[in-house]
């Protein structure tokens, strides 16, 4: 059976259940009762595949009256993975946080293997008045994942200094891990030069590794592979930077890698621009990786020349939005070599909302690369998202409903692998 026919029929249901109860009791009267949800939480806390899951959530009353004094009915809506999966009835919520409620939903869903977004939306068919009601803090979304976690992601630099006199290149590579879920961080990688010398370096708590090393200068390019071995069998990744043979004699290079785009992203297609600033914030230099010759990269790295013995900030945009940025002082014959992880894994869900909140089907979403069309539940299809990296560069986006008018989205973050579902309500 189709699911979106499902979904339709559940709150076409749920609508009739609820409609039939007596109109002058369950009429929205005005009263100031404001719900309120804290959070959300899975029971059991580490379902394995095969078993019945419930989501229980807290509720407080942050208004003055009590839920019952202002409408006999109160529903709360459940969803996973963005489909509608219960609706249920609040008790009546006494207000101040004393008098707060642990929510259950009851088994729900069944667990499976992967990550799972729930959402617990309050007050769901709007019987409490929006004029007290503040419904931006009535939906809470989290992601949970069921089974082994997700892989960690490791970034890092290398700095190599060539010494004429010994004719060695002096190595520095320091990195980070991250995880979506930090408590399964790995407490080591494994580092391999020139698919040869292997070295096991210890992660600190906070995900940083470091190792130094002075190698015999080479006239090739040495692979460097930074292997992250999870705590799960079967989990894990690699990450591959380079070492180059490039003897300099003043000048020094500031060079950029790109993890693997074509492998593990399918964002390659649009425009990655640098832009090298001196200390003073200066623009020195803006780059074009499509406008490179061959001898500034090399594969996915891009390769800039700078004299040295100076101190540059370097900027990273991808398809006009700021991703990375590295501050790093270059010595006489020094290479530094900065990875850079493209990530499309975040995910984000529109519903646009009519001024009387209810569900504007039909509306066109429009954002930085991508329009969407709303269904009858005021839903658009689930969009990547590069996640924002700093408070300063938040997203918007614009909607078109069907009466003509143009709504925007209050600015938004986006999370690395999160997922999430924005509200825009047309304003009366």
């Amino acid at each position: 059976m189709n699911a979106s026919f499902v979904i339709a029929t559940i709150f076409l249901l749920s609508v009739v259940i609820f409609s039939s109860v007596d109109t002058v009791s369950s009429a929205q009267r005005i009263g100031n009762a404001d719900v309120l949800l804290s959070e959300i939480y899975i029971e059991p806390t580490d379902p394995q595949p095969g078993d019945p899951v419930s989501i229980q959530s807290i509720v407080y009353n942050a208004g003055i009256d009590s839920t019952k004094s202002v409408t006999n009915v109160v529903t709360v809506g459940y969803f996973v993975n963005g489909d509608l999966a219960k609706i249920a009835e609040l008790p009546n919520i006494e207000p101040g946080v004393k008098n707060g409620i642990l929510l259950s939903s009851g088994p729900i869903f069944i667990a499976t293997e992967g990550n799972h977004v729930i959402t617990v939306i309050l007050n769901y068919h709007d019987t409490l008045s929006h004029l007290t009601d503040n419904s931006a803090n009535n939906i809470v979304q989290r992601m949970f994942s069921i089974g082994d976690p997700l892989p960690s992601t490791a970034l890092f630099e290398i700095f190599q200094e060539y010494d004429s006199h010994t004719k060695m290149q002096n190595i520095t590579i320091n990195g980070n891990l991250s995880s979506p879920d930090m408590k399964f961080l790995p407490n080591q990688v494994k580092l391999t030069i020139d698919n040869s010398n292997q070295h096991t370096i210890p992660v600190d708590q906070d995900g940083s590794f470091s190792f130094s090393k002075s190698i015999r200068s080479s006239d090739k390019v040495m692979p460097v592979i930074v292997t992250v071995e999870e705590n799960y069998p079967l989990l894990g990744s690699s990450y591959t930077a380079s070492i180059y043979p490039v003897q300099l004699e003043s000048d020094s290079i500031l060079s950029f890698q790109i993890q693997n785009p074509s492998e593990l992203y399918n964002f390659q297609d649009f425009p990655v621009i640098i832009v090298i600033y001196d200390e003073s914030y200066n623009e020195i230099k803006k780059i074009n990786i499509d406008n490179l010759l061959q001898s500034e990269k090399y594969y996915d790295t891009i390769l800039v020349t700078l004299p040295s013995e100076t101190t540059y900030i370097a900027e990273v945009y991808f398809d006009g939005r700021f991703i990375h940025a590295v501050k790093t002082h270059l010595k006489e014959n020094m290479i530094s070599t900065s990875s850079i992880l493209i990530s499309e894994t975040s995910k984000v869900q529109f519903q646009v909302l009519a001024s009387n909140e209810e569900p504007a089907s039909g509306a066109t979403v429009f954002g930085e690369n991508f329009s969407l069309t709303t269904n009858e539940n005021g839903f658009t299809d689930w969009v990547n998202f590069l996640p924002t990296v700093n408070d300063n560069d938040p997203y918007t986006v614009t909607a078109i409903l069907s009466n003509g008018k143009i709504i925007s989205s209050d600015p938004f973050f986006v999370k690395y692998d999160e997922q999430k579902i924005i509200q825009m309500v047309e304003k009366e």
